[in-house]
């Protein structure tokens, strides 16, 4: 059946169709009335991706191994991956552009590249703050969010090797702080990492937001 043949080889492309019979595969009546089965379809899928065209999919671990290392030919694109790469570093507008160019026009789920995105998470801050260079993931961060375990394993002491954050928004810990245990009064706040001068308090963009500003 050539019409369903290059219906599937162009679904990709043509899956969001409304008028006419170009879109989609056509599929879904012999499927609902059990005149084909799905296994059917996928294997004849792979037959014919064999014998004719693979999908594009295929090819996503190249396509993407080109765009992180800046070599897509797009002068735009690839200044923003090797600045990534170089600096961990990328404006707001180059992310946009790279994420719509990875998943509009490649077509590459855009997990992976999120997965490269977060490979380099920390990169630009353990390159200048060498003394946090230990610290897995994220947390590089927000080293005072750790415990004095991790920290030691990372050869890092707060207030030593590397200096407590000299003011803290409550915005910063909110996400990281953990709630007392039943039964446990809460934290008393002080001087040091969970110290707040009042002058920033509810200062952050939740502040700005909010419909009373006098909280």
């Amino acid at each position: 059946m050539p019409l369903v043949q290059n219906l599937v080889a162009s679904y990709k492309d043509t899956r969001n169709g409304l008028i006419g019979m170009d879109y989609s595969t056509k599929f879904a009546p012999w499927l609902a009335f059990g005149c084909i089965s799905p296994r059917y379809i996928f294997e004849q899928i792979r037959k014919y991706e064999r014998e004719r065209t693979a999908n594009q999919s295929t090819y996503c671990g190249l396509l993407l191994s080109v765009i992180i290392e800046g070599r897509t030919g797009v002068p735009f694109v690839d200044a923003n991956m090797r600045e990534l790469a170089m600096t961990g570093f990328m404006s707001n507008r180059g992310r946009q552009n790279v994420a719509s160019f990875l998943t509009k026009d490649l077509g590459i789920d855009w997990r992976m590249g999120a997965e490269w995105f977060e490979y380099l998470l920390g990169e630009y801050i353990r390159l200048w703050v060498p003394e946090l260079q230990q610290i897995k993931g994220g947390y590089v961060h927000t080293p005072w969010a750790l415990s004095n375990a991790t920290l030691a394993d990372a050869n890092v002491t707060l207030g030593s090797t590397y200096p407590l954050p000299m003011v803290m928004a409550p915005e910063w810990s909110r996400h990281i702080n953990q709630k007392p245990n039943r039964g446990e009064a809460p934290p008393k706040r002080g001087k040091g990492p969970s110290y707040t001068p009042k002058q920033h308090k509810n200062r952050g963009i939740d502040f700005y937001f909010s419909r009373n500003k006098n909280v």
